[in-house]
This record gives C-alpha cells, structure tokens and sequence, in this order.
C-alpha cells in the first residue's frame, strides 16, 4: 500500500503542473506564515496602497498644509510601520548573516489584536513608504484591496489584515501561472522551474505587486508559444485580445515591461483569418497598452516627481544629463552590472527579501542550471519538430533584444528616480525585477546550449525537481534561523 501511493506521489510529481500546485503551495504558505509581518520587500509600503484603495482612494493622496504626498492613516498602523522598519534595520552586525534580536518577534503581539484605528495621524515614515508605490497604478491591488476590505468588514486585528493579503496574494499567483502552464504547448517545466525560483515565490507570499507582474509574464510568454504553435486561421476573438489587456496591466503598473508587446508582432500571420485582421490585432497590440501607459503617467505626473524629490533625486537634471551623454549613461549601465552582478544573481534566485541569508553564488548558480538550465535542455528537444517557427534566428534576436531593451528601460527608470545626477552607478536595480525575462530568455538561448541529455527524460525531472525542492528547503530554512 505505502509503495502503490509512493509512487503514485511520484508520477504526480513528474508532471509540470502538478509540481508546480504542490511544491509551491507547501512553500508559499510556509512564507506567508512565517515571514514577520513587514519583512517582504517593500511590503509595509504596499500595504499602506492597499489600505488605502480599500478606503476608495484609488488616485495617490496629498494631505498637511503644505500639500505633500502621503496620506493621514490610523494611528496604529503607523506605528506597526515604525516597530518594523525599525526591527528589520537593527541587525546583529556580529553575525555573518543578519540577524535579528530574540525579543523582537514580541513586538508584533498587540498589533494582531488592533483593528484599524479611528485616529488618523500624518505620519512621515508611513508617507515616505507610501511615496513609493504611487508610481504603481491601483489595477495591481484591486484583489489585495478587496482582501483588506473583507477584513475590515470581519472586524480583524490589522495584521491578521495583512496576512490575509498575502494569502490572496498568493492564490491569484499560482491561479495566473497555472493556467500559464496548463495553455503552454511546450516549455512547461521551464515556466515551472522559474515560477518556483525561491525569490519569485517569497514576493509571491507577500503583499506587493511583483507577483501580478511576474505571473502575467509568466502568462504572456505562454501565450505567446500558444499562438506560434497555433494553427492557421484559428485565432479568436479573445485570444486577440488577451495580450492587449495583460500588456495594458503591465503598463500602467512597471512600464519598462510595456515592450513585451515586441515578441507578439513576430507572430505569424498564417494563424489570423486575414492579413487585415493580423495588421488590425498587431496595431492594438502596440498602441492600447502605449495608451494606457502615457495616461497613468499624465495622471500620476505630479505625485511622481514629488517622490522623487523626497529622495533628493533631481529628475530634470538627471534626464538632461542621459540625453546630452547618452553613451555615458551606457557605460553606467555597464559598470553597475559589472561592479553588482553577483549581487543581482543572488536577489534574483534565492537571496529573498531585505536581509542576506547567506547562500552561496556559487551554490545558487549550480542549482539554477540544474533547474532552468534542464528545463530548457528538455524544452529544446521537445521543439525539435517546430524549431522553424520557435527557435528561428529571428524570434531569437527578437526576444534578446526585448530583454536587453527591457533591462535598459529598468536602469532607465532607476536612473531617473533614484540616482543622484550624474552617479556611475545605479542605486535601487534589485534581481527580482529580471524574474519575468528568465522564460523568454530560457527560450532564445536553448538552442544555443551546446549540450544534449544522455539520462532518459524520467532521470532528468528527477533531477530537476530535486533541486529545486532543495533550493527551497535551504533557502526556507536559513530565512528562518534568520528571522527567529
């Protein structure tokens, strides 16, 4: 009996989407319980958004006599905000990794029994922390809004609030990258692989809108393997206009990913029922996201610049000094990958949230080959009969340049609101905000992995699926040394 259910267990197992549903839940849920409360990156600042939206300020808020951005929020939200920015900055410095001191924890207690207060106070922390999600448009926080606001309507204490969010959070995740993984003809394992990356399921635990960026990606990239494995004629409606609804989220929320539209243009035009009808969805493909984006940032102008000059960044200056020195703002680029790679890997795979746990480059670059890079040698040849319309020097150099051309429009970004003028370095790149390149860059760069499997397919999901479960365990368990 226990052997029938083993390998029952097994067989499940070796299926991408079954993998993806039952490692992913028994570690996300895992995060969600025991990241303390404000510890994800960014979170407490997210948080205050959604309270906010759920409130029905959906637009950023100014407030004082002096008209500055931020909102009047309950008094003992501000002081949550004040206990955990306080205790996720006072580390043990004696320690090789951070590490928090053992009373801490104790802090929280009273929180999970307050309900939102009546007294609202201007507070300069909690407006500096809301400052910096006012960029962010609030389609990315409809459900986390609806999760304080069922909340809210159950009388919780606030932080009960908060971990409610993250559950929310989490399930619109794995509901958005399971339908990824279910609609994608091929390069499943790959999509799976990534998804599961500790850093992209810790943000996913959390409450922010990385995992509504990183799973619409997700999404995107299988649509976009969908319709080049599509037959002729047979695009409907919908299908036409999903990708204008997903880029348009995009857009309005991080825009440097507005340029994923890139890929789709390449589609063929064989799987339309008219070359007019192929030139007609291409258009909207382009233009209803570009829309969209040019009236969030019409709208948010003001409070932007605001934010920024809370952080003595001159935008003005900065975006003066990147176009009459273009090529120096290059060579910055170059530099702040060349002097921080290592650092950008860690935060991309397995270093999670605002502490160093002390994993290994070296330990996180070799699971990360056992696990994307397998995934991708699978891929690469299962594709074997369609390299011609997948794996084309075209689709290639097309998917390469978008990546580049979207790692540029982050540095961009970075540059312009975050970086004093004229720095040679880029202040605030983290790794997680490559997360969503991985699938496409895992599908131009397959072809060019000189190596081919010599185990059977069944040894290799097994090796695959091992590292990626030990990643976690690792990666799980020193957060949490860590933490308690």
């Amino acid at each position: 009996m226990f052997k029938k259910t083993f390998k029952k267990i097994i067989w499940l197992l070796a299926r991408p989407t079954a993998f993806f549903i039952i490692v992913g839940l028994i570690f996300g849920i895992f995060f969600v319980i025991t990241n303390p409360p404000g510890f994800g990156l960014d979170e407490r600042a997210h948080f205050l958004r959604s309270y906010e939206i759920a409130q029905g300020n959906f637009l950023p808020t100014k407030t004082g006599a002096n008209n500055h951005l931020g909102a009047e929020l309950p008094k003992d939200l501000t002081q949550w905000v004040t206990v955990s920015t306080s205790d996720l900055l006072d580390n043990n410095n004696n320690l090789s990794i951070y590490k928090r001191h053992d009373a801490e924890p104790k802090r929280y207690t009273v929180f999970f029994h307050e309900k939102f207060s009546t007294q609202k106070v201007d507070d300069s922390l909690s407006n500096s922390q809301l400052a910096g999600t006012d960029n962010y448009s609030p389609i990315g926080y409809l459900h986390l809004a609806l999760a304080v606001w069922i909340g809210e309507a159950l009388h919780l204490g606030f932080l009960y609030i908060l971990y409610l969010a993250r559950f929310v959070n989490l399930m619109v995740y794995f509901l958005i990258v399971y339908i990824a993984i279910r609609i994608i003809p091929r390069y499943k394992w790959l999509l799976a692989m990534v998804a599961l990356w500790p850093v992209a399921l810790f943000q996913a635990s959390i409450v922010s809108v990385d995992p509504v960026i990183n799973s619409i990606s997700f999404l995107l990239f299988a649509l976009l393997i969908k319709y080049w494995h599509q037959k002729d004629g047979t695009l409907s409606i919908a299908q036409a206009i999903l990708p204008v609804l997903l880029i348009s989220i995009l857009a309005v929320t991080k825009q440097p990913y507005i340029l994923l539209f890139i890929p789709f243009l390449f589609i063929p035009n064989r799987i339309f029922s008219s070359k007019r009808r192929a030139f007609i969805c291409k258009a909207f493909w382009v233009l209803v996201p570009i829309l969209a984006a040019i009236i969030w940032l019409e709208i948010d102008k003001s409070n932007s610049l605001q934010a920024m000059n809370i952080g003595g960044v001159n935008f003005t200056k900065q975006l003066d000094f990147v176009l009459h020195d273009p090529l120096r703002f290059i060579g910055v680029i170059l530099n702040t990958f060349f002097q921080a790679a290592d650092g950008y890997f860690g935060s991309m795979v397995g270093e999670i949230g605002d502490r160093m746990i002390g994993i290994s480059i070296i330990y996180l670059a070799i699971l990360s080959c056992l696990t994307v890079g397998i995934a991708s040698i699978l891929s690469k040849d299962q594709d074997k009969k369609s390299r011609d319309i997948v794996s084309s020097k075209k689709n290639i150099s097309v998917i390469l340049v978008v990546a580049i051309g979207i790692i540029g429009a982050i540095s961009l970004s970075l540059y312009l609101g975050f970086t004093p003028v004229g720095a040679s370095i880029i202040e605030g790149i983290q790794g997680r905000y490559f997360l969503p390149l991985i699938p496409f860059l895992g599908l131009a760069l397959a072809p060019l992995i000189p190596l081919k499997l010599t185990v059977k397919k069944e040894r290799a999901v097994l090796i695959m699926t091992t590292s990626s479960i030990f990643l976690l365990i690792i990666t799980a368990a020193l957060y949490t040394i860590v933490n308690y």
